[in-house]
């Protein structure tokens, strides 16, 4: 089978606006210096470059998507110490001695923020179905194989989901395992390490979905001097990253491949994201090679590259390699 073509889903605005992806990385809390942060974006694109390891052997960057609008771009640009949309990479297959593109080129940005700011229903379910069906034109019209989910702060409509069942994945910074009492869901699992570990309690009062939040009554505390909902928890100092393939739930679905740490509870924030970042760099290539290996995948990836090119002649030629 030729390269499997994988899309990199991202919110810009939080992967380095709130992460600090790209950016030399100073702890506020301790003075820590943690050096250049580099993204799984980065990392992947760095090792396809190479063109050494099994990852790059098997995976082809082939899009890279955004829902940032033009202000959020125009925020996060002067916060990186190097732009990592300049790493030229190869296309098709070609290898390193073959053509090569920036991910600059790749990158799709479609701005989530018009039907976000809908206060009505009804009229934002069919703006953000509008949405949706351009990202779906653009994923079919690269032969898009995976999608892979970093950061995204838009979750997946029905219509992607029908699309690309079992082929999108997402990277998350805490146990997503629905069975583990350390399971951290949603989009604050490092501050809800961080509190867990510190004072004993998750906030709840920002979480949209009362499925993420753990059990018990909520009750009100007091966190950098702002009075807040929460939950109740043992005091745990530990958390870990999960690549898990991604259902309707938020972090619900089946976990492809977890690893965890446990850390001091006086850690900081800043600490605790650190160690995630260094856990997420070596575990997600893991993860990916394990998924695409299994039969079932193998099959359903090779079933779709042969349905969209009855659909869409002009599409990428797929075949299995001879």
């Amino acid at each position: 089978m030729e390269k499997i073509k994988l899309a990199y889903f991202t919110s810009l605005r939080e992967i380095i606006g709130d992460e600090r992806v790209s950016t030399v990385v100073i702890d506020n809390e301790t003075g820590a210096d943690y050096g250049y942060r580099v993204g799984n974006l980065e990392a992947m694109a760095l090792d396809i470059r190479q063109g050494q390891s099994d990852f790059a052997k098997t995976f082809e960057l082939t899009m890279v998507f955004s829902d940032d609008s033009d202000a959020h771009m125009e925020s996060v640009r002067p916060m990186v110490s190097r732009w990592p949309f300049e790493i030229e990479v190869p296309v098709n297959g070609s290898g390193s001695a073959g053509v090569a593109n920036p991910l600059e080129d790749m990158l799709v940005r479609i701005p989530s923020e018009p039907w976000r700011r809908i206060r009505d229903k009804v009229q934002k379910a069919g703006r953000k179905a509008l949405y949706e069906q351009q990202v779906v034109v653009e994923l079919k019209k690269r032969g898009v194989d995976l999608i892979l989910s970093d950061s995204y702060l838009s979750l997946f409509a029905d219509s992607i989901l029908r699309e690309f069942d079992k082929r999108i994945l997402n990277i998350h910074p805490a146990i997503t395992d629905i069975e583990s009492p350390y399971r951290l869901p949603g989009l604050t699992p490092t501050r809800d390490a961080y509190t867990r570990a510190r004072h004993g309690f998750i906030i709840v009062d920002d979480k949209k979905k009362p499925e993420t939040w753990p059990k018990g009554p909520v009750v009100r505390v007091n966190y950098n001097g702002v009075e807040r909902g929460a939950v109740k928890v043992r005091q745990f100092g530990g958390t870990g990253v999960t690549v898990h393939v991604i259902d309707a739930l938020v972090d619900h679905g089946p976990v492809v491949m977890a690893d965890s740490h446990t850390f001091d509870p006086s850690t900081s924030y800043e600490g605790i994201r650190e160690g995630n970042y260094r856990i997420k760099k070596e575990l997600l290539p893991k993860a990916l090679l394990e998924y695409v290996k299994r039969p079932e995948i193998l099959s359903l990836i090779e079933a779709k590259r042969q349905e969209l090119q009855k659909l869409e002649p002009n599409a990428p030629n797929y075949h299995k390699a001879s």
